[in-house]
């Protein structure tokens, strides 16, 4: 027979070869949840949130799920780089995923801008410099009335805004006082475009963390008002 003392010696001994065993083959889901375990601390100039989605965080994505869904009309709808409006009607958040992010994160970009029709936010898009337009892509290109180019769901939000007060409708000093001095500013026509960016892995630990090359935000005014922003980590 074995004694009692024997046999919690061994379940310990069970205990450390499945939690082995774990670290061991179970990397995917280690390396699913390596954003938000490392605690990242984001730089000020940094727009990482927006209404409680953070950027590649897994956490914030389903408690926002938990929070609208599952068993909700938005259920099915969340992160499937979809438009999301808020309930007013007259603001678009987008949620865009690249293949190259973390894995099960729900954002590698947010864009947010008013439903109105894109030239009366934005004056002769093709007039952008080649870098704003190649950091942009085809979100440039799109029909803001239609939030996005597939499903939308209509969201209990008055109006999308991140824990740092940026909004849309904020004025450039408003901004500025919120995020710090910009690295660029231009002027096109009626629309001034302030940007952030870090492009160092080496000067920034938390795309070294993420292992992004860079990181882009992108704010752009009509008559000294917020109308368009971007926010996030170009498609690899």
């Amino acid at each position: 027979m074995i004694d009692q003392n024997t046999n919690n010696k061994l379940i310990v001994r069970y205990e450390l070869i499945i939690i082995l065993f774990c670290f061991s083959f179970c990397n995917i889901s280690v390396r699913s949840f390596s954003a938000e375990s490392q605690k990242l601390i984001f730089p000020k100039f940094v727009l990482s949130e927006i209404s409680g989605i953070i950027l590649e965080d897994i956490a914030s994505g389903t408690k926002f799920v938990q929070k609208y869904g599952p068993g909700s009309p938005y259920d099915n709808f969340l992160f499937a780089a979809n438009g999301y409006l808020n309930s007013l009607g007259n603001e678009c958040l987008i949620l865009n995923k690249n293949p190259g992010g973390t894995p099960e994160s729900y954002s590698d970009q947010m864009i947010l801008f008013y439903t109105k029709n894109k030239k009366v936010l934005i004056d002769s898009p093709e007039q952008f410099s080649k870098n704003i337009r190649d950091m942009m892509g085809d979100f440039l290109n799109m029909d803001t009335t239609k939030c996005g180019n597939a499903r939308k769901a209509i969201l209990p939000i008055r109006n999308f805004k991140s824990n740092k007060g940026i909004k849309l409708g904020i004025t450039k000093q408003q901004l500025i006082s919120f995020l710090g001095k910009p690295n660029k500013f231009e002027t096109n026509g009626k629309n001034e475009i302030i940007i952030y960016l870090a492009d160092d892995m080496n000067k920034y630990d938390f795309l070294i963390k993420l292992n992004m090359p860079d990181y882009f935000g992108i704010y752009i005014f009509k008559n000294d008002k917020l109308v368009w922003l971007e926010t996030g980590f170009p498609n690899p």
